[in-house]
């Protein structure tokens, strides 16, 4: 083994033959809202965040409506869509949260897939843990309430960044939880006064994770869990990883 340290968990877990069937990767540091994949309109790179955190947005035209359907961080890549045979997305992904990613080309990305079976066995195994996080988000949309949604969606980026403190706006709040940026600030102000979180300008500050998860009654972290069992490594932020073989 190379001994190379990846922060991208899929790459961190990737035998040293198949990394260097996608290498060389592209580093890139990526501000907010930068643009990964427009919907309907061809993936031309696949990328893995290391810092960065990116969201997937279903735009709904006829309603005026966008609405967030899943994240990803460094636990996982954007252009799944490659891996069923399909060169374009109905969704749109955009960063989040700024940080660093790595990329390479759509055409080098199928490639690589097309001449490897470990490969083609590993990626769509993360594929199936973001069917269940979007299945989760749907869920979460349609019966939770807004502080909690709110409280779910800080906690999911945690788990992808480390941090405790993320950086966003009430507007691109409202934009990731489709509802008005007023029912933005009520939400943040009901967990501000619980001393669970802390806003100041646009840093939010997790104070208490704990007391964040348990207002979900252990249902919190389901599909964090699913995504330890199908991939059989950790969703863990706290080190870098070591490169090593998949499956461990």
């Amino acid at each position: 083994m190379s001994g190379i340290v990846y922060r991208n968990l899929l790459l961190a877990h990737l035998g040293e033959e198949d990394r260097r069937l996608l290498e060389p990767f592209e580093p890139m540091d990526v501000d907010l809202r930068f643009s990964i994949e427009k919907a309907g309109k061809p993936i031309t790179h696949v990328h893995f965040p290391e810092s960065a955190v990116a969201s997937v947005v279903l735009q709904s035209g006829s309603f005026n409506l966008a609405v967030e359907m899943g994240v990803t961080g460094l636990e996982g890549m954007t252009g799944l869509p490659l891996l069923y045979g399909d060169d374009r997305s109905a969704m749109e992904t955009f960063i989040q949260i700024p940080g660093r990613m790595s990329r390479i080309t759509a055409k080098r990305f199928v490639a690589a897939i097309e001449s490897s079976s470990t490969l083609k066995a590993f990626f769509p195994r993360y594929a199936r843990t973001v069917h269940d996080q979007v299945a989760s988000t749907a869920t979460a949309n349609a019966a939770g309430a807004i502080e909690l949604r709110l409280a779910r969606w800080l906690l999911m980026c945690q788990d992808r960044v480390g941090k405790e403190h993320i950086h966003l706006s009430h507007n691109f709040l409202a934009i990731m939880l489709g509802i008005r940026r007023a029912s933005v600030t009520d939400a943040i102000s009901r967990l501000e006064g619980r001393h669970l979180i802390r806003l100041l300008r646009m840093d939010f500050e997790i104070l208490d994770r704990a007391r964040l998860q348990s207002l979900f009654r252990g249902r919190y972290g389901n599909t964090e869990r699913g995504y330890e069992r199908i991939m059989g490594f950790s969703l863990s932020t706290s080190q870098p990883q070591l490169s090593k073989p998949w499956p461990g």
